[in-house]
């Protein structure tokens, strides 16, 4: 028997979950494309982009992702590039543009399918630092339940929220929601299989935020106008 048992042996990187764009890895890349299926180019070139952001490339990720974009406009990968694409203006400081990316792909394929579901939440965060809260109110009441299946998108909606609300100068509302969130940190693992998925993993700066809002706010309960958006999560 060759080998000794027990060895590890490692698993080749397929070409498009590398992480390198150097020259000779771009050259690589694009001769393995041009010699893949057509069906499969736009899987391609979104993975690698994936790839490509989470390595601290976002340029180069939304290079690729315009690019799928382009050439594949009908591609079912076109709304979650469209999506990437907005997460990716929007951790760049740039709102209006990921608002709209968020609105193009909710235009394009309003169910959402093929994409993480959570688009509207991020569309509502984005209103948010926009200063257009009552648009953000607006975006959350069209999320989905199916969306919220896991505690980080839980967490991610009752941010907005809680956002949203104080920037209306709702604080209780706010305090509420902000509680909520704090809440979900403290929430058991939901898969006992896979530990730490859907997790929700705030930022220091968030936590910070989140407990001035819970301060600020009293025990009241919400307004009227916005407890329906608070208790339907």
């Amino acid at each position: 028997m060759n080998g000794t048992a027990g060895e590890d042996h490692a698993v080749p990187t397929q070409w498009y979950r590398t992480t390198a764009w150097d020259a000779p890895a771009r050259e690589e890349f694009e001769a393995r494309l041009r010699r893949a299926r057509a069906d499969n180019r736009s899987q391609y070139l979104r993975i690698k982009a994936r790839g490509l952001a989470g390595a601290g490339r976002p340029r180069d990720a939304e290079q690729l992702l315009r690019r799928l974009l382009a050439e594949y406009p009908d591609a079912f990968d076109a709304p979650s590039a469209m999506e990437a694409l907005g997460d990716l203006a929007a951790q760049d400081g740039r709102p209006a543009e990921a608002v709209d990316w968020y609105r193009r792909l909710l235009g394009r394929r309003p169910d959402l399918n093929g994409t993480t579901g959570t688009a509207r939440i991020s569309l509502a965060s984005a209103l948010v630092r926009l200063g257009r809260h009552e648009e953000a109110l607006a975006a959350l009441d069209d999320v989905d339940d199916a969306a919220l299946t896991m505690n980080s998108a839980v967490f991610g909606y009752r941010v907005v929220l809680a956002e949203a609300a104080a920037g209306l100068g709702d604080r209780d509302t706010a305090a509420h929601a902000a509680r909520a969130a704090l809440d979900l940190l403290d929430a058991p693992d939901q898969f006992f299989r896979h530990p730490g998925v859907g997790r929700a993993r705030p930022t220091r700066a968030q936590l910070r935020r989140l407990r001035a809002l819970a301060r600020a706010g009293g025990r009241a309960a919400p307004s009227a106008r916005t407890w329906r958006r608070f208790i339907r999560r």
